[in-house]
């Protein structure tokens, strides 16, 4: 982790902002690698609390969110300006899905009470679901920690894919969530980066992979992919393991053809 360094009001007017016309080259590039490969694009896309988040430093920002809650939102509200913009120079290419990240979730809870959460992220995400929809666009939400509760209000922003289903350590369980919700939303994720894919050899990866997919694929809605971001700690051939799990897989009637 490296901190943020935008701690003082100061700072603000200085705020550096990717260049569009850069962002707009790099798509133009990636759309000519596609083309023809049945390859899509998924464009991630910022989020101003997430990045005003990681720009001030975790602990200052949700320290200051309530001893100087004015530099916060200024922050905020300045990057949000931003990433509107740079939310339509993706939307005017050929993009599959839009990705949209919120890092206020713990294992255990949200970092700040629902009704704080509203102001202080939601109500910003919920502007970029709205654009993107306008242009027909899917939404991918990547959400750690435990969400289980806050689902129902993600599948009424518009969210179409919940990403990563985080196991918060048995705290919570991805066939139950299935269960509740998988005739409203796409879950992608929980192949356990602190669990089997960390300490599992390749076959138990292998195995919790089959696993997964049997018990999460009927009706459709379950993308395998692991519960984070993958980190040194996970051998490589475990990632290798789970990928080849995933593209060597055949269902029953694969299987009877």
């Amino acid at each position: 982790y490296v901190d943020g360094t935008n701690k003082k009001r100061s700072k603000l007017s200085g705020l550096w902002m990717p260049d569009l016309n850069a962002l707009e080259q790099r798509l133009e590039e990636h759309c000519k690698l596609v083309e023809e490969t049945g390859m899509g694009i998924m464009c991630k896309a910022q989020t101003p609390a997430f990045t005003a988040m990681c720009a001030m430093g975790y602990t200052d920002f949700l320290l200051n969110s309530v001893m100087d809650t004015d530099f916060v939102y200024d922050m905020i509200n300045k990057i949000h300006d931003y990433c509107m913009k740079e939310l339509e120079v993706f939307l005017q290419y050929p993009v599959e899905v839009v990705s949209l990240s919120s890092g206020l979730v713990t294992n255990a809870a949200p970092l700040v009470a629902p009704e704080a959460l509203e102001d202080l992220e939601t109500k910003y995400i919920r502007e970029e679901i709205e654009l993107a929809k306008s242009y027909g666009q899917k939404i991918y939400f990547h959400i750690d920690g435990k969400i289980e509760d806050m689902i129902p209000d993600f599948v009424a922003m518009g969210v179409d894919i919940l990403n990563p289903i985080d196991p918060c350590a048995g705290n919570q369980d991805i066939y139950t969530i299935k269960e509740k919700y998988g005739d409203q939303i796409t879950i992608a994720g929980n192949i356990d980066i602190e669990g089997v894919l960390k300490y599992g050899s390749p076959e138990d990866v292998a195995e919790d992979v089959l696993r997964h997919i049997e018990k999460l694929s009927p009706g459709g809605g379950y993308i395998v992919s692991s519960s984070h971001n993958l980190h040194h700690f996970v051998p490589i051939e475990n990632f290798y393991a789970m990928r080849d799990a995933v593209m060597n897989y055949q269902s029953p009637k694969q299987q009877i053809q």
